[in-house]
């Protein structure tokens, strides 16, 4: 079973992060890190660390959502942060979720969400994951060359990352840009990846 840590501060300067992750003992089917700097006017605090946790969802995610506390959202979802707007996204699109036929996909799912989102936002860049499937949002209305997100397949595996990781072991050459709107569901072992756009919102 792979630790759950949720800390402030660097994870560059921190000796816990790097014990972590140089002692698993085997490598997990999936690993969220999320390793960014936190938006201007959301309190750092230990609540509003990623990544968030609800009933077998892991969740984190880069921008910010404006009056991300008015989206709307299953009653049975309580805040736990400090008002952070990551956490009030994560339930507006675990709603979507519990309320989505089973005729249809998760990923289609969370793409009309995000498509039907009505409060304005930097980016909704994310990762959603149930622990068998890894759902990555790519989506920006700001500083599209600010909020990337880079895909790099090895044989075994596929590494998301924000942007492409400088390492001897990884060509630079790679590294492939996701779409601004668009949505990878990556499953399976080894891992497959289905792509879908998310249409723009009118």
């Amino acid at each position: 079973m792979v630790p759950i840590i949720r800390r402030l501060g660097s994870a560059m300067e921190s000796d816990r992060y790097r014990q972590v992750v140089t002692s698993m003992d085997e490598v997990p089917d999936i690993f969220l890190g999320h390793l960014r700097k936190a938006s201007d006017d959301i309190p750092s605090t230990p609540a509003n660390v990623h990544p968030f946790f609800h009933d077998g969802w892991a969740f984190i995610h880069n921008g910010t959502v404006y009056d991300a506390e008015s989206l709307p959202r299953d009653a049975s979802l309580i805040p736990t942060s400090d008002e952070s707007d990551t956490e009030y996204l994560f339930h507006y699109l675990l709603t979507a979720i519990m309320a989505h036929p089973i005729s249809t996909r998760i990923d289609e799912t969370l793409a009309m969400a995000v498509s039907s989102l009505k409060a304005d936002y930097t980016a909704v860049n994310s990762m959603l994951s149930n622990g068998q499937d890894l759902y990555v949002i790519s989506g920006c209305k700001k500083w599209e060359d600010y909020y990337t997100l880079h895909c790099y397949s090895l044989p075994a595996g596929i590494i998301i990352s924000s942007e492409p990781i400088e390492s001897s072991r990884l060509d630079p050459a790679r590294w492939n840009r996701l779409a601004n709107n668009s949505l990878l569901r990556i499953h399976g072992s080894p891992p497959r990846i289905d792509k879908i756009l998310i249409a723009k919102a009118s």
